[in-house]
């Protein structure tokens, strides 16, 4: 018998609890929101010049030194998976001296940026690299002042190109700069 009662009042609460709620709902769906009207001395102003060629420009997520960083982190630890967070959907990507690839998703850059695994040099990025100036004087059609230029010890190469949004969009990868700047 004491189960029962028991059991009885545990539906019975449930019961109201679910009829609560159920009222609460309906009328929170009936509640209608009132726009809250501009005061008069607004209503009838012209916008100024200022507000006609205000247009939201998009912030970029980061900024391109920590972009930079944590490709030079990237590629010096060989974790590539690292930079698809810092790609656009979709990035060119030049294996230099091959038919590869194009446009491609960021899971495949990422993917076949495995190309620089062959190196065991150490990377310098430095913008001052007078092998960096090289490649920017021989090949400008991949690379550009703009970019973050790796040059590996044993010739590996590679360079990114930002966005104004500070994401990666295009890679260049290369086996040896000496094909390009002997």
């Amino acid at each position: 018998m004491k189960n029962f009662i028991l059991g009885l009042g545990v539906a019975i609460f449930l019961i109201g609890l679910l009829t609560g709620a159920y009222y609460f709902g309906k009328n929170q769906n009936k509640a209608s929101i009132e726009p809250t009207p501009a005061p008069a001395e607004y209503q009838n102003q012209a916008p100024t010049a200022s507000q006609e060629k205000t247009s939201p420009i998009p912030t970029p997520r980061n900024s391109k030194d920590r972009v930079s960083e944590n490709i030079k982190a990237s590629i010096n630890s060989k974790n590539y998976q690292a930079l698809e967070g810092y790609m656009t959907d979709d990035v060119v990507l030049i294996l230099y001296a091959t038919e590869c690839c194009g446009t491609v998703t960021k899971t495949k850059a990422t993917a076949q940026m495995s190309y620089l695994e062959g190196s065991k040099g150490s990377w310098d990025f430095s913008e001052g690299s007078s092998v960096r100036a090289k490649l920017i004087q021989n090949n400008p059609q991949n690379f550009s002042q703009d970019m973050i230029v790796g040059i590996s010890s044993d010739k590996y190469v590679t360079g990114f190109k930002l966005n104004s949004q500070n994401e990666i969009e295009r890679i260049i990868l290369v086996s040896d700069y000496t094909l390009i700047s002997p």
